[in-house]
């Protein structure tokens, strides 16, 4: 997909992964948003950016912010071709003692978010043969201690995505998972500096100096996310030494998304259809 004069929404965009691929979307020419609820932040990135691009606020737990915002840059830029689910978070707790308002927070933010960015973009991204990117993580396929609730959420948001690829082919619209393993971000470093996880980060460090694990740029993630997106890419690993972890079930699931490869296009059809049958009892009455 040629990125030139692409309008591109990044959620989380003020900082990290987020910041890091609003950058490299501009370098590529394209029409940069940089969406955050902290939008004093998101400004000066915006700002900065090789196109400057456009700074709006966007909670992704909050449907009238994300209908907002979307509305705001259609009328101001165009349609959205390209979505990155990129906002996310993350704290260490067992699962023994993990508070429900952080699960549910976590699941909101890094689970739902992704589906109702979806939801709202989808009519625009039709209409501009678009690609969404969706942000998971090797945590969707292997699974620490004290990060059960982000675990399960990044499996979550793995497999929706995955699901999405199948249902938007008969669209040609591209979707991209990305499967990062340590990225050098805000969201690590505050993260890694709880005592809580003390045991998780000494595993990460010796992994890190095996080579196996090893801290990756936010710069070289949004590269790789960039590349995804040039080259319609189904994943994106990243570092690549960890693909094998990755490639365990993904046989399995290409197989079954060129089984149902027409179920997508007859059930929006049987959709219009149910449509059509309802406008007909309608004006009957």
């Amino acid at each position: 997909m040629d990125i030139r004069d692409r309008v591109c929404l990044v959620t989380g965009g003020a900082q990290g992964i987020g910041q890091a691929t609003a950058e490299a979307l501009a370098r590529r020419g394209g029409r940069v948003v940089v969406a955050d609820v902290q939008l004093e932040k998101a400004q000066r990135v915006a700002a900065s950016l090789a196109v400057p691009g456009m700074a709006v606020h966007l909670d992704v737990t909050d449907n009238e912010s994300i209908q907002a915002a979307v509305a705001q840059v259609a009328e101001q830029l165009g349609d959205i071709a390209i979505l990155v689910n990129n906002a996310g978070i993350g704290e260490g707790h067992l699962i023994e003692h993990l508070d429900e308002e952080v699960w549910q927070r976590t699941l909101d933010v890094n689970l739902t978010g992704p589906f109702r960015m979806v939801q709202a973009t989808l009519p625009q991204l039709k209409r501009t043969g678009g690609h969404v990117v969706t942000v998971a993580s090797l945590a969707a396929r292997i699974w620490a201690p004290l990060l059960g609730h982000y675990n399960a959420t990044k499996a979550g948001v793995a497999a929706l995505n995955e699901t999405l690829r199948i249902e938007l082919k008969p669209y040609d619209i591209g979707v991209t998972t990305v499967y990062f393993g340590t990225i050098d971000t805000p969201l690590l470093s505050h993260g890694m500096a709880d005592p809580q996880v003390a045991g998780v980060r000494d595993v990460l460090g010796r992994l890190q100096r095996l080579g196996v694990s090893p801290l990756v740029s936010s710069q070289d993630a949004a590269e790789a996310i960039v590349r995804g997106i040039e080259q319609d890419k189904a994943a994106v690993v990243k570092p690549r030494r960890a693909f094998p972890i990755y490639w365990v079930n993904m046989p399995f699931q290409r197989l079954l998304g060129k089984a149902c490869a027409n179920i997508p296009r007859s059930a929006a059809e049987r959709r219009r259809s149910d449509d059509h049958s309802a406008d007909e009892v309608g004006a009957l009455r």
